[in-house]
């Protein structure tokens, strides 16, 4: 039996985009339970997000442009600072008035975020040879699968640092995400 086909990894990307802004948004509006579990999701979407395009995307884009480099590391530069956010919201009481802050300071950065980033994953979806774009789709969904739930602000954010960091913060996140009672 044949291995079925790798997922688009950048239509995955896009759809974790709209899955980010909209629990953004349901942070913003809501209260309670719905606000704590909202933001929880929100860690974890980011984290494994960021995860994703660190380790299979951004590599492909420092390659197909010549301004590839510069592209990388502002968006690193921005997951940087959305990591720092994301860890003062890992575990926060939703209620507390700094999370609000947070929440405001993240969403902003997540639009502009997804705004350059959305035009960037078109252009390289016109640079790629269907060879590569099948490697960055199994890298993407191997990342996927191995990323850590929650952000690691202080991990290597590419090349095999992350792939190893990553893995290991994984196992970590995972048990403590199984642990967690709320």
């Amino acid at each position: 039996m044949a291995d079925a086909a790798p997922s688009d990894p950048i239509i995955q990307l896009e759809q974790d985009h709209r899955m980010a802004l909209s629990l953004v948004g349901t942070v913003r509006r809501e209260t309670g339970d719905v606000r704590r579990d909202a933001l929880r999701q929100l860690v974890k979407e980011l984290s494994v997000h960021a995860a994703v395009e660190e380790i299979a995307v951004y590599p492909a884009i420092r390659r197909a442009f010549s301004t590839g480099d510069e592209w990388v590391d502002a968006d690193l530069a921005d997951h940087q600072a959305m990591k720092e956010i994301l860890v003062r919201l890992d575990g926060a009481d939703p209620d507390d008035p700094n999370v609000t802050t947070d929440v405001e300071a993240l969403g902003t950065a997540v639009e502009a975020h997804v705004t350059e980033e959305e035009v960037q994953l078109t252009e390289l979806r016109g640079r790629l040879s269907p060879q590569l774009f099948t490697e960055i789709a199994e890298a993407a969904e191997k990342a996927r699968a191995t990323a850590p739930t929650r952000p690691h602000p202080n991990a290597p954010s590419g090349g095999v640092g992350a792939t190893v960091a990553g893995g290991a913060a994984s196992l970590v996140d995972k048990a403590r995400d199984a642990l967690r009672r709320d």
